[in-house]
């Protein structure tokens, strides 16, 4: 009966073909398309007021002799106040005025303020001073998320040796970066990976499903901060051999079983394991590799002590039982 249906099978398969008729090849295509937005770094100036304006007193006397002024301006015309004009008209001996001002970041990143460059006029005509710009509580070091801003002030004095008629010109730069700074000296080209040790576990360990193991390692970051560092967990149950290792699983809403992995964990130094019921785990040579990554997408990486003894054939196990 086998050798009959074969036949026919055949017979009409060459009847087809023999008038024109094909089998088709069905298909379809799956596609991954995507888009990066990146950041934008931008500081605006969004206020500047004066302790002279122009029709009051000058400060500290009873007649309106100077004026001081600070107008807001869009040097490059892309909708920010990237310029600050100072205007101090009709100044004479021992005349001050005082400015604050308000800086926002207007970007879409967290910035931090990297540096003041101060451009100072004849120091023995004017006197330009303004911890709240580059004293040791100025504004170099301050971090500024999207939409902060951040008031500082300074002021000018005009001494005696100050000529008549004269005109003087000043000018101060803020600049500001990425939050995270540079990749390096110069560059991510210039980074160094960063380096870990894994501390725990160091010794031989017989395990359950449900048990906690404290895994423990320090992580550090020649170019950046350490916190900034990102932590994956890795586990081998071939003794640590290579192509091996695959994320560890974890157990996140407690029934005990894998719903996750340890990945992309603050650089805290510990994570608390809880085994989940996964028979990837079941081993006697299992192997944890943590991997620390950098702003610069460098790595470094460290294994654990083998800490399933080779002894036992079966060392995640639902029961108190060995094999």
């Amino acid at each position: 009966m086998t050798n009959k249906i074969l036949v026919i099978g055949l017979i009409f398969t060459l009847c087809m073909g023999a008038l024109g008729v094909g089998f088709a090849l069905w298909s379809d295509t799956l596609t991954i398309a995507g888009t990066i937005n990146t950041a934008k770094v931008s500081l605006e100036f969004t206020e500047c007021t004066s302790t002279d304006p122009p029709g009051s007193d000058d400060p500290g006397y009873t007649k309106d002799v100077a004026s001081c002024q600070c107008v807001l301006g869009d040097s490059d015309s892309d909708g920010d106040n990237d310029m600050l004009w100072v205007i101090i008209d009709n100044a004479y001996p021992c005349y001050r005025c005082d400015f604050d001002i308000t800086v926002r970041n207007n970007g879409t990143m967290p910035v931090e303020i990297t540096d003041v460059i101060v451009n100072a006029p004849d120091p023995t005509a004017i006197e330009l001073e303004g911890e709240g710009f580059w004293g040791s509580a100025g504004l170099v070091g301050t971090e500024l998320d999207p939409d902060e801003t951040v008031r500082t002030s300074f002021w000018l004095h005009t001494l005696q040796q100050a000529a008549q008629g004269a005109v003087y010109d000043f000018s101060i730069q803020i600049e500001a970066a990425q939050y995270n700074g540079e990749c390096g000296s110069g560059g991510c080209e210039d980074n160094i990976p960063p380096t870990v040790q894994v501390l725990y576990p160091d010794e031989y360990l017989h395990l359950h499903f449900g048990d906690t193991l404290d895994i423990q390692w320090i992580a550090t970051d020649p170019n950046h901060d350490d916190s900034e560092l990102i932590i994956d967990l890795y586990f081998s149950a071939d003794n640590g051999d290579p192509g091996t290792f695959f994320p560890l699983p974890i157990d996140t809403n407690g029934d005990g079983l894998t719903d996750d992995v340890a990945m992309g964990l603050p650089n805290t130094g510990l994570y608390s394991w809880v085994i989940p019921e996964d028979n990837s785990l079941r081993s006697s040579t299992c192997v944890i590799r943590a991997v620390a990554t950098d702003p610069c997408g460098a790595t470094g990486q460290d294994d654990s002590h083998v800490f399933c003894p080779k002894e036992r054939s079966i060392v995640f196990e639902t029961s108190g039982d060995e094999s």
